[in-house]
């Protein structure tokens, strides 16, 4: 049996307008009926969303012939509500690096183009529209520079171990 997406969303969104309260038997029965009546295939996505930490974990427990499915603990976690949000709530926020560039990378920047095996004439005008730049395009360059570098990260590891041999 595959996961169903729109019927995983709609549990979480049930479990979360029954936050934080436990469920009592008719909201369970409202919740079966979300899955078609079906309590194995409730009991298989409930098992989803635990292992993705949306729901609580013990939930759900199979034993050899069916589901068991503990409705005391059955309650949307953290990640399951910030999971229903649009912006990713704070699990995004948590989850997001923030890279910043200060003025010493384009200094850097500057640097490489003034050492460059360039003309003065064409330093001199790649110079004066580096400092130009928008904001927003500074911060591309930079990434695309980051990106650039990285991808020799090998080359930098090969020259150390040769200059430390």
């Amino acid at each position: 049996m595959s996961i169903d997406m729109v019927l995983t969303v709609k549990i979480l969104e049930y479990l979360s307008s029954m936050s934080p309260c436990t469920l009592s038997s008719s909201d369970f029965s409202a919740l079966q009926k979300l899955a078609d009546g079906d309590e194995l295939k409730l009991a298989r996505h409930l098992r989803y969303l635990e292992g993705h930490g949306f729901i609580e974990k013990g939930s759900v427990v199979f034993s050899a012939s069916f589901p068991m499915i503990n409705v005391a603990s059955l309650c949307i976690t953290q990640s399951g509500e910030d999971y229903l949000m649009s912006e990713g709530g704070l699990t995004a926020y948590k989850n997001t690096i923030t890279v910043r560039f200060h003025a010493e990378a384009i200094a850097l920047i500057e640097r490489a183009i003034l050492n460059s095996d360039l003309a003065p004439q064409e330093k001199t005008s790649y110079l004066s529209r580096i400092r130009e730049l928008p904001f927003s395009a500074t911060e591309h360059l930079l990434k695309r520079l980051l990106d650039l570098g990285l991808r020799h990260v090998p080359d930098v590891v090969q020259l150390v171990q040769k200059f430390l041999l």
